[in-house]
């Protein structure tokens, strides 16, 4: 099932055509797990972002299929860079990415991936950022919501715009 809250769909797009969805810092997409989202092994996520300068609040959570194991997108801090983090059996809290200056009102492609073999890639607009290890255990698979604007839990919520997801279950 699918739950909407504090969203509105906008035509500021990163393309010339459709709409995106617009969060004000309340609102979330939450998104019932299926098998179709327990991804385990190799994964790529990937979605643009608009977002607003000065988030509501620290550690702002653009998207999360959060948990123990799980994934999710935070900004660093109250700061203006966006990271991932991969919390699997081997190590919880696992944060990388580096993705600098996307909290700057401006649309950016974001894209990471992630292999069994405990590396992940994050891409800023095309490019590669940052190669980097995790400990990957048994994998980051979980039974959690997928939750677009905000953690699982309604927390650490988003303020901007988000287009265009897509999660894949292998490396892009």
């Amino acid at each position: 099932s699918l739950e909407v809250t504090g969203t509105t769909f906008v035509s500021d797009t990163p393309s010339t055509t459709g709409q995106a969805i617009s969060f004000d810092g309340n609102g979330r997409v939450r998104i019932t797990h299926s098998p179709s989202l327990a991804i385990n092994d190799n994964l790529t996520v990937s979605f643009w972002m608009k977002a607003v300068q000065g988030q509501p609040g620290g550690y702002t959570r653009p998207m999360s299929k959060g948990g123990s194991p799980g994934w999710e997108f935070q900004q660093a801090g109250a700061g203006n860079e966006l990271d991932y983090r991969v919390d699997t059996s081997a190590g919880a809290n696992q944060v990388r990415g580096n993705m600098a200056g996307v909290f700057d009102n401006n649309w950016h492609h974001i894209s990471i991936t992630l292999s069994s073999a405990g590396q992940g890639i994050s891409y800023v607009d095309g490019t590669a950022i940052a190669t980097q290890t995790f400990s990957f255990g048994a994998g980051f698979s979980n039974s959690a919501d997928f939750t677009i604007g905000s953690r699982n839990n309604g927390g650490n919520s988003y303020d901007g715009i988000i287009d265009d997801v897509a999660i894949f279950d292998q490396v892009l």
